[in-house]
């Protein structure tokens, strides 16, 4: 999946595109609620991509399931905000707004990012070893987003604005995904699962972006006082050069899964600009059947035929 920081230029710029409409506006009013929209399940506990899978090739019917279920999932939040009113209503909207962003980016971006994870790794790995590479991509990624598209170094970005959200309106989005969730994936979240989900980001992202606060303080301490941490933490916080050239800008051949048939060689730039033509799709059809009253067909569609590449 996308890092922290691509996330959220994702959002930003589909929102910046997005026409003067229902949606636009209610995002703009409710903007913390939209931005916590934009990491979608990794800031819960269960990972729909697994559970989708049943067992099955990801190849052959992992990608299928996965939609059905997704669409679903957004199928059973329109149902609940549709007995809502005023600002929790507002709300619930702006977050399955960012949520229908986090869908387009990783439905886009998982393939190529878990293959050049691979490219990292021993053909046998520890799960440990998997995630440290994992980041190492997302974050050369997300620095150079970053420097592309906002002119900006990760130390300037405001993380805890970024992840801001009011009790209130964490209340009345958990309660909607409780609901949600538990219909379609038959799993059960906690009274306080989005609250202990952004606490836990924002604890990583202090490690990731150790600019000041806590994240530095602990960062420092760790490396003066634990020589391995040193080495392994090195390459997390380089926010240098693209050097191992992770946004594919000389246009190496990659492919989604090991066994494809068909290669590719998409820049890391061009699968974003897919996502943001997916991501404006799936915004315009949830202004349609909101500010229009035209059917959730279209919506339900064109999230079940959202494919990566």
């Amino acid at each position: 999946m996308a890092g922290f920081l691509t996330k959220y230029i994702n959002g930003k710029e589909a929102g910046e595109k997005l026409e003067d409409n229902y949606i636009h506006e209610t995002i703009s009013r409710n903007n913390h609620a939209f931005l916590i929209g934009l990491h979608g399940n990794d800031v819960l506990s269960f990972n729909p991509r697994i559970r989708a899978k049943r067992g099955l090739s990801y190849r052959t019917a992992g990608t299928e399931m996965y939609n059905q279920e997704y669409a679903a999932l957004f199928n059973c939040m329109l149902d609940h905000i549709m007995t809502l009113t005023g600002h929790e209503r507002e709300t619930c909207i702006a977050y399955i707004s960012g949520f229908l962003c986090y869908f387009t980016l990783d439905q886009n971006a998982t393939p190529y990012i878990r293959y050049r994870t691979s490219r990292l790794l021993p053909a046998k790995c520890r799960r440990s070893q998997m995630l440290e590479a994992r980041r190492e991509v997302e974050t050369a990624i997300d620095c150079r987003m970053l420097e592309s598209h906002c002119r900006m170094h990760p130390s300037q970005v405001n993380v805890d604005a970024l992840l801001y959200l009011s009790r209130k309106d964490t209340s009345s989005i958990n309660h909607m995904l409780k609901k949600a969730v538990s219909e379609v994936y038959h799993y059960s979240l906690s009274s306080n699962e989005l609250a202990a989900g952004i606490r836990s980001l924002r604890r990583r992202l202090e490690f990731m972006y150790p600019s000041e606060g806590l994240g530095k303080s602990v960062v420092n301490t760790l490396k003066s006082n634990i020589p391995f941490v040193k080495s392994s933490s090195s390459n997390r916080f380089d926010f240098t050069a693209d050097a191992q050239d992770f946004m594919n800008e000389r246009k190496i051949q990659w492919y989604p899964y090991v066994g494809c048939a068909q290669i590719y060689e998409l820049s890391f730039e061009e699968i974003f600009q897919r996502t943001q033509s997916g991501s404006l799709t799936l915004l315009g059809d949830l202004d349609g059947c909101l500010s229009w009253g035209i059917s959730r067909e279209e919506l339900i569609t064109s999230v079940l035929n959202t494919r990566p590449y």
